[in-house]
């Protein structure tokens, strides 16, 4: 979860994990919880995720994404 000081940097983030786990075998798939008010969600679709369904999580709503890294 990103603190508010580091809005913005989601997508560096990302291609930082996302770099880390294609390199390693052991880490077959990447999954991402978002929260339902969350709307923009083009560069999910853009960087291969796909929507999985809504899942719940300490009894909190999220939208369940998934992203094969091999």
């Amino acid at each position: 979860m990103l603190r508010p000081d580091c809005f913005g940097l989601g997508m560096v983030i990302t291609r930082k994990a996302l770099a880390f786990a294609r390199s390693d075998p052991r880490i077959p798939v990447v999954t991402f919880l978002l929260p339902p008010s969350r709307t923009k969600l083009g560069a999910l679709r853009r960087i291969g995720a796909r929507f999985v369904g809504p899942v719940d999580h300490d009894g909190k709503a999220f939208l369940k994404y998934r992203l094969e890294t091999a």
